[in-house]
């Protein structure tokens, strides 16, 4: 049900559509008590997104999610359990390398640029935003009828994060001759 919220919130864009589609399908074969595979998992996720939204696959960005989220599977999956905070903070780090090379290849063949400085934007911005800034907004909404002073404080405070954020982020576009992509597509 928080999976439904969440997508709901985020007006079901492709990537909440992925997710949503995918703690489904493992609740579901969970219930029928089945063993899939997470590799069965993301193929049929796959295949629904396309049913729900045939032309989703003619966009760059349904190809790189999937890999994305292909590749973060076979690096890491089963391996946060009992996991210490430097070994987190390790696997965090490696993840960030493990989708720049999982996706330099993709982002070649569709001539798309390809920034060595991404993975340290990543490493730091996608757990400031998801582990601050989401739940803090999430909270906000929630609380916004009943005590809106606080869902106004806690607006206010994850509007700061996203501030710092964004100034990050705008100090490594600066970098951005530390890119390098092709000219011309490979594929044609």
């Amino acid at each position: 049900s928080a999976a439904c919220v969440y997508s709901y919130l985020a007006e079901f864009s492709l990537p909440t559509q992925r997710a949503l589609i995918m703690v489904a399908i493992i609740l579901l074969c969970r219930l029928c008590i089945r063993r899939v595979s997470l590799l069965q998992c993301w193929l049929v996720s796959m295949l629904a997104v396309l049913i729900l939204s045939p032309l989703a696959g003619n966009r760059p960005g349904f190809w790189l999610s999937f890999i994305a989220v292909g590749v973060l599977l076979s690096q890491f999956c089963g391996q946060y359990k009992d996991a210490k905070i430097l070994s987190r903070i390790t696997q965090s780090l490696w993840s960030q390398v493990a989708l720049f090379l999982g996706l330099l290849l993709p982002l070649m063949v569709l001539c798309l640029p390809v920034s060595v400085v991404a993975p340290l934007a990543n490493t730091i911005v996608v757990p400031l935003v998801a582990w601050i800034c989401v739940p803090v907004l999430l909270l906000a909404i929630s609380l916004k009828s009943l005590l809106p002073e606080l869902g106004v404080f806690l607006l206010l405070a994850a509007d700061q994060v996203l501030v710092v954020a964004w100034w990050f982020l705008e100090y490594v576009d600066k970098q951005r001759d530390l890119g390098w992509g092709p000219s011309a597509p490979l594929y044609g």
